[in-house]
């Protein structure tokens, strides 16, 4: 057989250098605790929407149109 000489073997750089990659891309946890709570401004915003579609009439509410005679009856 031929010895490889000189040939070198990056199996176990890759896989730490993989491994360091991953490690990295982990973050502190802070996302994972969710959502901050809400601001004033946003709780006064969604009132104000909420108020705006309460106002609205409801589709069942809304008056029905009669179909347009066409004459073809």
């Amino acid at each position: 057989m031929i010895a490889m000489r000189g040939k070198c073997r990056l199996g176990a750089p890759l896989g730490a250098l993989a491994a360091l990659a991953a490690l990295a891309a982990c973050d502190d946890g802070d996302v994972a605790n969710g959502p901050a709570t809400m601001s004033k401004g946003e709780a006064a915003a969604l009132a104000d929407a909420e108020e705006m579609l309460d106002e609205r009439p409801s589709p069942d509410a809304a008056e029905e149109v009669p179909p347009a005679e066409d004459g073809n009856e």
